[in-house]
C-alpha cells in the first residue's frame, strides 16, 4: 500500500526482523522496570505460588483456583520458586515476540502482495494493544502465541495436506482453552470456518470434527473440574447490558482505536460503535474472499465467532465487557483482523493508489506513535506490589 515498502528489496525473513526488532526493542523498554498487574494478577500468582510450593492451584483465601484455565499460573510457577521477576517478565516478551514472528510469517504467504506484507510487518511491530497486555501479569501474551501458533500449524497442513501439521494443530489446541476459557471460542471459529470450506479432500466432515474434539478435549475436561470443585457463576441475564448493546459498542470502539485516534470523551455512544462493529465485520468478511486458498473464511469466522461469544457472554454474567476488558480480551486477534484489514485494502489499491497509500501512510504513522506513546506510559505505570512479594 505504501510505495517506499512496495519498492523496497529487502527479503521477507529482513521484514520479520525489523518487525522483531522494532517490537523488542519497545517491550523491552516498557517492561524493564518489572510488571504491573490487576485483582487477576493476584490470582494468578496466588496459584503459582501454591504451585510452586505445594503442586496445587490455591486462590489467595485457600480455594480451588478454578475460575481461569490452569496453564498460565503453571508457568509462572517456576519464575516464582526461583524468586527471578526477569523470568516473569521474559514470559511476557518472548510470548509477544513469537506471536509477531508467526502472523508475520503468515503474512507473507496470504497477502497479495509483497508491499502490504510489509506494511503488515511493521503494524505488527507497531503493537500497542500487545505490548501494553505484555506489561501485566496477564495470560494474554502466551494465549496469543498459542493462537498463532495453532493457525499457522493449521495453515500448514490445509497448504500440504500433511497430517503431521493437523496433529500438530491439535496438540497446541489443546492449550488454548487450558490458557484462557474463551480458546473454545476460537476453536468454534475455527471449525466454523473449516465446515464452510467445503473442502472434502482435506477437510471431510469427519476429520474436522475429529480435530475439534481432540484440541476441545483439555478446555471440556477442565471445565468439568471447575463445575465439580470450583465456585458456581450462575446464568443470570444482566439488563445493564442494554441488550447487549454495551458489550457490542466497547468492542466497538476498542477496535476503531487501532484505525483512529479516538478520543476518549466521545465513549460511551452505544448505537454508534455498536453499528461501526458491525460495520468492521461486514468489512472483513469481504476482505477475507481476497486471501488465497480460502483460508481468509477461517480467520473470519475466528474472528466473528470469538467477538460474539464474548458479546453473549457478557449479557449472561460470564464475562466483563467494558472498553478496558474488551480491549484486553481483543489482543489475541491483532493479528487476523490486521491480516485481514490490509487484504482488503489491497483490492482498493488499484482504483485509488494515491488514497491508499495515504491511507498506509497514516496507519504505519498512527500506529508507530501509539505504541511509542504506551511504551512510555507502561515504563512509568506503577510495580505490582504483589509481584515482589510473590518472588522475594
Amino acid at each position: 500500500m505504501l510505495p517506499a515498502l512496495r519498492n523496497t528489496q529487502l527479503p521477507p525473513w529482513a521484514w520479520t526482523l525489523v518487525a522483531l526488532g522494532l517490537s523488542a526493542g519497545l517491550l523491552a523498554y516498557a517492561l524493564w522496570p518489572g510488571l504491573a498487574g490487576t485483582s487477576d494478577s493476584v490470582y494468578y500468582l496466588s496459584a503459582a505460588r501454591s504451585m510452586a510450593a505445594a503442586g496445587q492451584l490455591r486462590n489467595p483465601d485457600g480455594t480451588v483456583y478454578s475460575f481461569w484455565g490452569p496453564l498460565y499460573p503453571i508457568t509462572l510457577a517456576p519464575g516464582v520458586f526461583l524468586k527471578q521477576n526477569w523470568l516473569l517478565v521474559a514470559g511476557q516478551l518472548l510470548s509477544t515476540l513469537g506471536a509477531v514472528a508467526l502472523w508475520s510469517w503468515l503474512g507473507w504467504r496470504l497477502l497479495p502482495t509483497s508491499g502490504t506484507s510489509r506494511l503488515y510487518a511493521m503494524v505488527l511491530g507497531f503493537s500497542a494493544p500487545l505490548l501494553v497486555a505484555a506489561k501485566f501479569v496477564w495470560s494474554e501474551p502466551l494465549f496469543e502465541l498459542l493462537f498463532a501458533g495453532y493457525v499457522v500449524a493449521l495453515y500448514q497442513y490445509h497448504r500440504s495436506a500433511r497430517f503431521g501439521w493437523l496433529l500438530a494443530a491439535t496438540a497446541v489446541g489443546v492449550l488454548l482453552p487450558l490458557q484462557r476459557t474463551s480458546g473454545l471460542f476460537l476453536l468454534f471459529g475455527i471449525g466454523l470456518g473449516l465446515l464452510l470450506l467445503h473442502d472434502q479432500q482435506r477437510w471431510p466432515l469427519k476429520r474436522v470434527l475429529g480435530h475439534l474434539a481432540g484440541a476441545s478435549i483439555g478446555g471440556v475436561l477442565w471445565q468439568l473440574y471447575v463445575w465439580r470443585v470450583g465456585i458456581p457463576i450462575p446464568f443470570v441475564f444482566d439488563p445493564g447490558t442494554a441488550f447487549l448493546l454495551n458489550p457490542m459498542s466497547a468492542y466497538g470502539y476498542a477496535l476503531m482505536r487501532w484505525l483512529l485516534p479516538l478520543p476518549t470523551f466521545i465513549w460511551p455512544m452505544p448505537w454508534v460503535f455498536g453499528l461501526l462493529l458491525i460495520g468492521l465485520l461486514v468489512l472483513l468478511s469481504r476482505a477475507s474472499r481476497v486471501l488465497p486458498a480460502e483460508f481468509g473464511v477461517v480467520l473470519l469466522t475466528s474472528v466473528v465467532a470469538y467477538i460474539v461469544l464474548h458479546i453473549l457472554t457478557n449479557g449472561w454474567s460470564r464475562s466483563a465487557g467494558d472498553v478496558t476488558d474488551a480491549e484486553r480480551y481483543l489482543t489475541v486477534l491483532y493479528g487476523p483482523i490486521w491480516l485481514l484489514l490490509l487484504a482488503g485494502g489491497q483490492r482498493l489499491l488499484n482504483r485509488w493508489p494515491i488514497l491508499m497509500a495515504a491511507l498506509g501512510l497514516f496507519i504505519l504513522t498512527y500506529s508507530a506513535a501509539r505504541t511509542i506513546r504506551n511504551a512510555q506510559a507502561c515504563r512509568e505505570m506503577p510495580l505490582m506490589v504483589e509481584t515482589a512479594s510473590a518472588i522475594n
